[in-house]
């Protein structure tokens, strides 16, 4: 009573078979629904099809290689590289330069924190020039002091 398929052969080559029972409505069986197909049939489009998803497979593959190639780098490779050497010429000493930030993701806010490092570190490098000038100065108003009370000692103990 339920669908039966089955394969043979014959003069004309291998065939297929699917037989599908029909019954009545009171369930009394009425006869056979037979159809069949050749295997060489079959066979070929069963190829020609595996063929064509293995085409569409690897166009897909490779489209979407390329996509994730152009997003990592484009969004990432790139982004990293620029903020290395813009990292590198801070290190070397040229704190002029700043990293150009868009968005909010991670990359962003390494660009962000460098840029801040290199701000601070400005501000700090002024600090010291200032408190180095600032000492330059105290150390010349001593020297002079210094020299004004020698001179005094040397009166002093002249006479």
């Amino acid at each position: 009573k339920a669908p039966l398929v089955h394969s043979y052969s014959d003069r004309m080559g291998g065939h297929y078979e699917k037989v599908i029972p029909l019954v009545s409505t009171e369930n009394k069986p009425l006869g056979v629904f037979r159809i069949a197909l050749k295997q060489s049939a079959v066979s070929q489009q069963t190829r020609s099809l595996l063929s064509w998803s293995l085409v569409v497979a690897f166009l897909s593959f490779g489209v979407a290689t390329i996509l994730v190639y152009l997003f990592v780098d484009r969004g990432i490779t790139k982004p990293i590289t620029e903020q290395a050497t813009i990292a590198g010429s801070m290190a070397a000493g040229d704190l002029s330069r700043e990293i150009a930030v868009s968005g909010e993701t991670e990359i962003a806010q390494l660009g962000s924190a460098i840029n801040t490092m290199s701000s601070n570190l400005r501000e700090m490098i002024g600090k010291v020039k200032q408190t180095g000038a600032s000492l330059g100065d105290a150390i010349v108003l001593m020297t002079g002091a210094t020299q004004k009370m020698s001179q005094g000692a040397r009166r002093f103990h002249q006479l």
